[in-house]
């Protein structure tokens, strides 16, 4: 795990305040504060750097908390990168119920009105990307809320960074729900 002062160094031109402000908070022992930050910085990509991002924010929040087993410095490490809420297209649903909001941790997905009956599937698809583009949620963090809500949370397909990955090595191909 990269030190505070590494995230700094090697941030993108866009964290570099945010990296600051979390040095900042840990100087004055502020480490909520300086989690915070560095789980923000970790829901805004899935590269190896945010994932160090979200690794640094666990061991922030663990400095105000006690003791955390392997798994759940695991499981942390996976919120820290996943968003609260997003949104997904279930191909599979009747027209008119084919968006659904995922909320991280959660079993299931919430029916939305977003949708029509008079939408194609990749009208559909394009709208759950506008929504999860306001909310500032990547393709890779929704797969891992979708499969966490459907298949459980403890599965490897829940897990942000393994998405990430998947991604990167993969040409995108659409919503994980549309192959169903």
């Amino acid at each position: 795990m990269k030190s505070a002062y590494d995230m700094l160094m090697d941030a993108p031109d866009e964290y570099e305040v945010r990296c600051k402000l979390a040095l900042r908070a840990i100087a004055d022992d502020c480490w909520a504060e300086a989690a915070n930050h560095y789980r923000i910085i970790a829901r805004d990509g899935g590269t190896v750097w945010h994932r160090e991002a979200a690794e640094l924010a666990v061991h922030c929040q663990l400095r105000t908390s006690d003791d955390f087993s392997a798994e759940q410095l695991a499981a942390a490490v996976n919120e820290a990168m996943l968003p609260e809420v997003c949104y997904a297209a279930l191909s599979y649903q009747e027209l008119g119920r084919r968006i659904v909001m995922v909320k991280r941790g959660e079993a299931g997905c919430y029916l939305t009105d977003y949708d029509r009956p008079s939408l194609s599937l990749d009208e559909v698809n394009a709208m759950v990307d506008r929504l999860n583009g306001r909310l500032g949620v990547h393709a890779f963090q929704r797969d891992a809320m979708l499969a966490g809500s459907v298949f459980g949370w403890h599965v490897p397909g829940a897990n942000a960074a393994n998405c990430a990955e998947l991604a990167r090595r993969a040409k995108p191909t659409g919503n994980i729900a549309s192959l169903a």
